[in-house]
């Protein structure tokens, strides 16, 4: 339950019947996302398993440079590039793989 909304005041937050002191949170509203940052944003969320919200507030402490970026997995060039899609990246792996049960050819 929020006892005061004030920018910047704490707030009192019942949680499992006891009173935590937060401290107040601005929210933002963003307009006018174009749907490429959208489909971004959303796609991260899907790939890290997280919520749209955290996502931003990642990128945009990220942008400020209040934390590093998240290096890429090794050996995921997908990531590491940015240049495929989740379709493109699954076939890629997928081919990757098959070509690993491949017999080791010497060279003649």
């Amino acid at each position: 339950m929020l006892m005061d909304a004030t920018p910047g005041v704490c707030q009192d937050v019942r949680i499992a019947n006891r009173s935590v002191a937060q401290p107040a949170m601005p929210d933002f509203l963003v307009r006018d996302i174009e749907p490429q940052v959208a489909d971004r944003i959303k796609r991260i969320a899907r790939e890290r398993g997280w919520p749209i919200n955290d996502v931003i507030l990642r990128l945009i402490k990220e942008a400020l440079g209040m934390v590093e970026p998240e290096a890429p997995v090794p050996g995921d060039i997908a990531r590491l590039a940015g240049a495929f899609e989740d379709e493109e990246a699954k076939a890629l792996q997928e081919a990757m793989r098959a070509m690993q049960g491949l017999p080791n050819d010497t060279p003649y």
